[in-house]
């Protein structure tokens, strides 16, 4: 290193460093998650997918994104298992509670919209027959809380 920067260079080393706290990570309660599931109106048309949704999220953990990539065939009522494709393509399989699995048989069998062609595999569909998104997910979530 050349004499003239190193004065320059051991003054930039030697001025602290700003260390700041990283945010702390939203959660809720056992009793404000059954608040949330209370506030779901099953009567509505929505209503059943919205309340199937929120139930796997709070089963499962997984990322909106990760929700919006299910496919049908990814679950299983019988084993009770769902498996989802995460972060870096990696697939994993998680137990589902059978409140959630219930839930998600409603849903199939009586609620789910009718998909166009191109999203026929996708398990979560929107009003408009398309898959979900996250903003979607999102937006429902938002609904609720």
């Amino acid at each position: 290193m050349y004499p003239e920067k190193r004065e320059v260079s051991e003054i930039i080393l030697n001025i602290p460093q700003k260390h700041t706290q990283k945010p702390l990570i939203g959660f809720l309660y056992p009793e404000e998650i059954l608040k949330v599931f209370q506030s779901v109106d099953l009567k509505k048309k929505d209503g059943v997918r919205d309340y199937a949704l929120l139930h796997l999220l709070y089963d499962s953990g997984a990322r909106a994104s990760e929700i919006t990539t299910l496919n049908i065939d990814y679950f299983n009522p019988k084993e009770k298992t769902l498996g989802i494709l995460g972060k870096g393509n990696r697939y994993r399989l998680i137990e589902l509670k059978p409140r959630t699995v219930q839930l998600l048989e409603l849903y199939i069998s009586k609620y789910r919209a009718k998909p166009k062609p191109q999203y026929q595999h996708r398990l979560f569909i929107n009003q408009r027959g398309e898959e979900f998104t996250r903003h979607g997910i999102y937006r429902i979530c938002k609904k609720y809380l």
